[in-house]
């Protein structure tokens, strides 16, 4: 069962560095209120990303955005941290799909790694599918992640990637138990006084 675990991990890391970039997203939402709260900058003043010190005289930037903009896309619903949690299924369902399935496949002992069958990672493929391919728009109808429907845009909530990557750790365990007789008992968020016992041993 190495090859499950091992993309346990995988998938703990994916969404680790999501909830990562979020808190960032939250930090930058918040300082950038905090330069707007001053008298010498207002929502249309223009904030540049450079790849040197913008002081210096030959200083080139390679991306411009006023602060109003970049207020409303830091927003929890906004443009930049949608396009993030979009991100996230496409990592995750490469992770499962180009890498882990595979070898999962071969240690249950299965011809190919199609026949390693799952629900879950038919839905995020059907999500992926729209954000790589249709601008987001789902072409097909998602069978057990119904947030949307057919037709519709994804414009995922940190609520939706949340039930995503816990539906998939339940699926985790799912295929142990059916694949490799075993519950690896894959945990989705533990308490955090059992963290702290655990710390302290």
């Amino acid at each position: 069962m190495k090859a499950l675990s091992e993309f346990h991990l995988d998938v703990v890391a994916i969404y680790g560095y999501g909830v990562q970039v979020s808190a960032a997203m939250t930090f930058w939402h918040k300082w950038l209120n905090k330069q707007l709260s001053s008298p010498t900058t207002t929502p249309d003043n223009s904030m540049f990303f450079g790849k040197s010190d913008p002081n210096e005289q030959d200083a080139t930037y390679v991306y411009r955005r006023s602060f109003s903009y970049l207020l409303d896309a830091s927003s929890p619903d906004g443009d930049t941290n949608i396009i993030h949690r979009r991100n996230l299924i496409a990592l995750l369902y490469a992770s499962w799909e180009d890498h882990h399935r595979k070898r999962i496949a071969n240690e249950a002992g299965l011809k190919q790694k199609n026949d390693l069958v799952s629900d879950v990672f038919g839905d995020v493929r059907t999500y992926r599918r729209a954000i790589v391919h249709s601008n987001g728009r789902l072409e097909d109808e998602p069978e057990v992640i119904p947030f949307f429907r057919k037709g519709q845009v994804l414009a995922l909530t940190s609520e939706h990637v949340d039930v995503i990557f816990r539906l998939v750790i339940n699926d985790l365990n799912r295929m142990g138990k059916e694949h490799f007789h075993m519950d690896p008992r894959f945990n989705f968020e533990e308490p955090m006084q059992q963290q702290d016992a655990q710390s302290r041993n």
